[in-house]
């Protein structure tokens, strides 16, 4: 495993946290949460603080090693058995995230050019981006991430024209339900971060590195929230397939500059390859640590096949790709509760009997 620096793994942490919340999901909240959809990104945020700090207890008992390495080592059966359904999970995640940009790109880029073309090209630039070694991927998010954060943070400055403060009241007309609700979403997206764990040890991604990405997270996420509902209201951004990107088409500084979703296309397209990659990354290095005679260099090509082939098959349309973030959200909620909760308890140290004291000799 490369050593990265402890910068690129809160990026990382950032990025995992926030990247699966930009485009589909939001849709998905606003229909359950209404006007009240970001309170579920408030209540998601001490959940999987609470799940983090299990993950970073557990690896911080095994100095040096991550939670891959840890569930091998001290459990080799159980810990082989117990990685398989992350491994699942995250490569679910690889082909709902092919499919997602790709449909995405169809419908706001390139209109006329085939689906299966477009997931093909994202494909091999995973691919490509593996290929150069995990340090590459953690360089591409200190380019890509503080960009979309730049971008985020001026949203408002830009659309304030746009704002109306009758969209966000009453508040909690419905009371707490729904907001409950939307947090199943928010929660599961939001825990992707919990992957970290498996991947470094907690000398480079401890629970104050943790707590710094899910603070920025946290506020970035209500902050695009907040400046929806603000603008549009929750009635049509439950409508809309991406509230935010058609939010940001709202932006209109003079008659010649109304289309900045455009550089925030170039900025997204990129940090959403760059998250695939690292997930290929994180399947391949837990599917060595599982079967050591696997070399991840002579698979890389042969399982990036496997995604494109696969994300075809899973979703044969846009329907069902939208309709599986609700099973994939209850598959991870369940996922991220207990598996954390297994992980820590049987990964304990083993304890060292007291040394016996000799009898004293003779005088």
């Amino acid at each position: 495993m490369e050593v990265i620096s402890n910068r690129q793994a809160k990026l990382l942490g950032i990025m995992l946290a926030m990247d699966g919340m930009l485009v589909s999901l939001p849709n998905k909240v606003f229909k359950l949460a209404a006007r009240d959809a970001w309170l579920a990104y408030l209540l998601a945020f001490p959940v999987v603080l609470i799940l983090l700090w299990m993950l970073t207890k557990t690896t911080a008992r095994f100095p040096g090693k991550n939670l891959f390495q840890i569930m091998v080592l001290r459990r080799p059966v159980i810990g082989r058995i117990l990685a398989l359904p992350m491994l699942l999970f995250i490569f679910l995640v690889i082909l709902r995230d092919v499919r997602t940009l790709s449909e995405f790109v169809n419908i706001e880029l390139l209109a006329y050019t085939p689906v299966p073309v477009i997931s093909g090209l994202i494909v091999l630039a995973i691919v490509v981006t593996v290929n150069s070694r995990f340090e590459v991927v953690a360089r591409m998010i200190e380019i890509w991430l503080p960009l979309t954060l730049a971008f985020i943070a001026l949203i408002p400055v830009l659309l304030y024209p746009e704002f109306e403060i009758r969209h966000t009241l009453p508040m909690l007309e419905k009371g707490f339900g729904p907001v409950l609700q939307g947090s199943w979403y928010t929660i599961a997206a939001m825990g992707q971060i919990l992957v970290l764990p498996f991947l470094l040890p907690s000398e480079q991604f401890g629970l104050r590195d943790g707590l710094y990405s899910l603070v920025i997270t946290s506020v970035m996420m209500q902050w695009l929230n907040l400046c929806a509902l603000l603008s549009m209201g929750s009635v049509i951004a439950s409508k809309l397939q991406y509230p935010f990107h058609e939010m940001v088409r709202l932006i209109r500084v003079t008659d010649f500059l109304d289309r900045f979703e455009l550089p925030l296309d170039m900025i997204y397209i990129p940090l959403m390859i760059t998250k695939m990659a690292f997930f290929l990354y994180a399947f391949m290095f837990g599917m060595e640590r599982i079967v050591p005679a696997l070399h991840m260099d002579k698979l890389l090509l042969s399982f990036g096949a496997c995604c494109f082939t696969f994300s075809f098959w899973f979703f044969r349309n846009a329907s069902q790709l939208f309709n599986f973030n609700r099973t994939l959200s209850v598959l991870a909620l369940m996922l991220e509760v207990i598996l954390t909760g297994l992980l820590f308890v049987l990964l304990r140290p083993k304890q060292q009997s007291p040394p016996k004291s000799s009898a004293p000799g003779k005088t």
